[in-house]
Protein backbone atom coordinates (compact mmCIF):
# COMPACT_ATOMS: atom_id res chain seq x y z
CA UNK A 1 0.00 0.00 0.00
CA UNK A 2 1.08 3.34 -0.91
CA UNK A 3 1.19 6.63 1.04
CA UNK A 4 -0.65 9.46 -0.16
CA UNK A 5 1.60 12.53 -0.66
CA UNK A 6 0.94 15.18 1.65
CA UNK A 7 -0.05 18.44 0.93
CA UNK A 8 0.04 21.13 3.56
CA UNK A 9 -3.09 22.90 4.16
CA UNK A 10 -2.36 27.14 4.83
CA UNK A 11 -2.63 26.18 8.28
CA UNK A 12 -0.18 23.36 8.20
CA UNK A 13 2.29 26.09 6.15
CA UNK A 14 1.62 29.13 8.70
CA UNK A 15 2.15 26.54 11.80
CA UNK A 16 5.84 25.42 10.23
CA UNK A 17 6.71 29.24 9.97
CA UNK A 18 5.23 29.76 13.26
CA UNK A 19 7.43 26.83 14.73
CA UNK A 20 10.60 28.10 12.72
CA UNK A 21 10.51 30.82 13.61
CA UNK A 22 10.06 30.35 17.47
CA UNK A 23 13.46 28.32 16.93
CA UNK A 24 12.37 24.62 16.64
CA UNK A 25 14.62 23.14 13.92
CA UNK A 26 13.46 21.45 10.48
CA UNK A 27 13.69 18.01 12.16
CA UNK A 28 11.15 19.37 14.87
CA UNK A 29 8.77 20.81 12.54
CA UNK A 30 9.01 17.23 10.76
CA UNK A 31 8.18 15.62 14.04
CA UNK A 32 5.24 17.82 14.97
CA UNK A 33 3.88 18.10 11.55
CA UNK A 34 3.84 14.11 11.27
CA UNK A 35 5.90 13.98 7.94
CA UNK A 36 9.46 12.94 7.00
CA UNK A 37 11.99 15.79 6.70
CA UNK A 38 12.67 15.82 2.70
CA UNK A 39 8.70 16.05 2.88
CA UNK A 40 8.69 18.99 4.90
CA UNK A 41 11.46 21.28 3.30
CA UNK A 42 10.14 19.77 -0.13
CA UNK A 43 6.61 21.15 0.36
CA UNK A 44 7.16 24.35 2.95
CA UNK A 45 10.60 25.62 1.85
CA UNK A 46 9.45 28.80 1.63
CA UNK A 47 7.83 29.01 5.25
CA UNK A 48 10.90 27.24 6.70
CA UNK A 49 13.02 29.74 5.16
CA UNK A 50 10.28 32.58 6.32
CA UNK A 51 9.77 31.64 9.67
CA UNK A 52 13.06 33.24 11.49
CA UNK A 53 12.80 36.54 10.16
CA UNK A 54 9.37 36.96 10.53
CA UNK A 55 9.51 35.83 13.74
CA UNK A 56 12.41 39.09 14.52
CA UNK A 57 10.30 41.12 12.62
CA UNK A 58 7.13 40.96 14.93
CA UNK A 59 9.69 41.16 17.80
CA UNK A 60 11.88 44.15 16.56
CA UNK A 61 7.99 45.99 15.58
CA UNK A 62 6.91 45.83 19.11
CA UNK A 63 10.49 46.52 20.41
CA UNK A 64 10.45 49.77 18.57
CA UNK A 65 6.79 50.09 19.47
CA UNK A 66 7.36 49.81 23.28
CA UNK A 67 10.69 51.93 22.78
CA UNK A 68 8.58 54.69 21.69
CA UNK A 69 5.81 54.33 24.49
CA UNK A 70 7.98 53.83 27.44
CA UNK A 71 7.05 50.20 28.07
CA UNK A 72 9.70 47.75 28.29
CA UNK A 73 8.86 44.24 29.38
CA UNK A 74 11.62 41.68 29.60
CA UNK A 75 10.41 38.75 27.43
CA UNK A 76 10.85 41.16 24.38
CA UNK A 77 14.42 41.79 25.34
CA UNK A 78 15.56 38.41 26.17
CA UNK A 79 14.11 37.90 22.68
CA UNK A 80 16.14 40.10 20.84
CA UNK A 81 19.36 39.52 22.99
CA UNK A 82 19.23 35.69 22.76
CA UNK A 83 17.48 35.00 19.20
CA UNK A 84 18.42 38.20 17.35
CA UNK A 85 21.75 39.04 18.42
CA UNK A 86 21.07 42.47 20.22
CA UNK A 87 23.50 43.78 22.37
CA UNK A 88 22.71 46.89 24.61
CA UNK A 89 26.63 47.58 24.48
CA UNK A 90 29.39 47.52 22.30
CA UNK A 91 32.08 45.34 23.93
CA UNK A 92 35.54 46.52 23.68
CA UNK A 93 39.29 45.35 24.71
CA UNK A 94 42.25 47.04 25.70
CA UNK A 95 45.08 45.14 24.91
CA UNK A 96 49.08 45.55 25.44
CA UNK A 97 51.62 45.79 22.20
CA UNK A 98 50.36 43.41 19.11
CA UNK A 99 47.91 42.10 20.98
CA UNK A 100 49.93 41.22 24.42
CA UNK A 101 48.49 41.71 27.94
CA UNK A 102 48.44 45.37 29.14
CA UNK A 103 51.85 45.42 31.48
CA UNK A 104 51.95 47.51 34.60
CA UNK A 105 55.07 47.71 36.84
CA UNK A 106 54.76 48.31 40.54
CA UNK A 107 55.98 51.60 40.35
CA UNK A 108 53.70 52.61 38.15
CA UNK A 109 50.86 51.43 39.83
CA UNK A 110 52.09 52.80 42.66
CA UNK A 111 52.29 56.13 41.27
CA UNK A 112 48.58 55.75 39.80
CA UNK A 113 47.51 54.97 43.46
CA UNK A 114 49.06 58.30 44.93
CA UNK A 115 47.81 60.29 41.93
CA UNK A 116 44.11 58.78 42.90
CA UNK A 117 44.70 59.35 46.58
CA UNK A 118 45.39 63.17 45.69
CA UNK A 119 49.25 62.63 46.18
CA UNK A 120 52.07 63.96 43.55
CA UNK A 121 53.32 61.98 41.03
CA UNK A 122 56.26 60.17 40.97
CA UNK A 123 58.97 62.69 40.78
CA UNK A 124 56.69 65.61 41.53
CA UNK A 125 57.34 67.66 44.23
CA UNK A 126 55.11 67.60 47.24
CA UNK A 127 53.08 70.55 48.13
Amino acid sequence: MTRRAWKPSDIQRQEVEILTGCGFTHDQVAVVMRVDIKTLEKHCKAELARGVDSANSKVAARLFSMAVKGDPPAATFFWAKTRMGWRETDRLEHTGKDGAPITITVEQLADKLRRLEGGPAAGEPNP
